[in-house]
């Protein structure tokens, strides 16, 4: 998937130190369409092109085509053997789940210039504009406003002490027990460690997020799914 934005190949690697990025040009305002093809499993690296915090529902609600939005949080550093957990927080019109236990969960706050994934059904264009803008949100990234009325349960999994991910269960008066789009969020495919997920009927995919009908609240019964990538 290739990367958003990097330092130099000078930059000192060993140790942590400033790098000052300088972005030159026009603000963007208006209207302002982004290419996504169905590639890579549909994912397609994008970003809020506002100087402004930008709606993540109203963003959902305006583009058909995207079914859930991705964040690199980087909880967890790279090792020998890859990332030892789930870096990518996941957001629905459902919640937000964490990219681990520990991390911030994100809301539907995406803040300027924030870059993040969207998983799309089919190639098009998915479409920014105005209407998505919140005016005076100088908001730090995924700052925890979540005011949704849904009953909402979070499960999270641990290797002895080491978080390796969540997964959201709701109910709402606007999910069903079946998959519903922008409501249900796969589990982010670019993922190959431990991981806990469910299971929605009629569906051959992981969810990390899934609504389901608040009539079933008091009786229902969910199928978990679970990975180990280790022995043991």
């Amino acid at each position: 998937l290739g990367y958003h934005i990097r330092v130099g190949t000078n930059h000192q690697a060993n140790a942590a130190s400033e790098f000052e990025g300088k972005f030159i040009g026009n603000l963007n305002n208006g209207r302002y369409p982004v290419q996504v093809t169905q590639d890579n499993f549909g994912y397609n690296l994008i970003g809020n092109p506002y100087p402004s915090t930008i709606d993540a529902n109203q963003f959902l609600i305006s583009n058909h085509n995207v079914n859930s939005i991705y964040f690199w949080t980087q909880e967890a550093p790279l090792t020998t053997n890859g990332y030892a957990n789930n870096n990518y927080s996941s957001y629905t019109i459902l919640g937000g789940v964490k990219a681990a236990s520990g991390g911030v969960t994100p809301t539907n706050m995406i803040s300027k210039g924030q870059g993040f994934f969207v998983k799309v059904n089919y190639s098009s264009d998915v479409i920014f504009s105005n209407a998505l803008r919140i005016p005076s949100q100088n908001v730090v990234m995924h700052r925890n406003q979540d005011q949704s009325n849904a009953k909402k349960l979070w499960l999270d999994l641990f290797e002895e002490q080491t978080p390796k991910n969540q997964i959201l269960i709701g109910y709402t008066d606007f999910s069903t027990n079946e998959f519903d789009h922008q409501i249900d969020g796969e589990m982010f495919k670019m993922y190959d460690g431990s991981k806990l997920y469910s299971f929605i009927e009629n569906s051959s995919d992981n969810y990390i997020i899934q609504g389901r009908a608040i009539q079933t609240l008091n009786e229902d019964v969910i199928k978990l799914g679970f990975e180990a990538k280790n022995d043991g």
